[in-house]
C-alpha cells in the first residue's frame, strides 16, 4: 500500500503551507484572547451589578436606623403624654 493512498499517512508540508498554518494559528490565538477579554469584562460588570443591591440595602438600613434615632431623640419626652410608642420596624 502506497503512502499516497493512505489517508492516515503523515504528509510533508511545504514552507508556504507551514506559514499559512502558523498565520492561521496566530489569528485564532488572537481571537481567543479577544473573547477572553470580553468574557472577563462581562464578568466584572456582572459582579459589580450584583454588589449594587447589597450596597443599596445597607444604605436603606442605615437611613432607617438614623431616622428612628432622630425621631426618638426629638419626641422621647412627648411620647408618654401622647400615649404613643415609637417602635423599630425590622424587615
Amino acid at each position: 500500500m502506497e503512502d499516497a493512498d493512505n489517508p492516515l499517512a503523515p504528509t510533508v508540508l511545504t514552507s508556504q503551507q507551514e506559514a499559512q498554518w502558523i498565520s492561521l494559528s496566530d489569528l485564532m490565538t488572537g481571537l481567543m484572547m479577544l473573547f477572553m477579554l470580553i468574557a472577563i469584562a462581562f464578568m466584572l460588570k456582572v459582579q459589580a451589578d450584583a454588589a449594587k443591591p447589597k450596597h443599596e440595602a445597607e444604605q436603606y438600613r442605615q437611613v432607617r436606623e438614623e431616622l428612628y434615632k432622630d425621631l426618638y431623640t426629638e419626641f422621647k419626652d412627648r411620647l408618654t403624654g401622647w400615649n404613643a410608642v415609637l417602635t423599630e420596624i425590622w424587615f
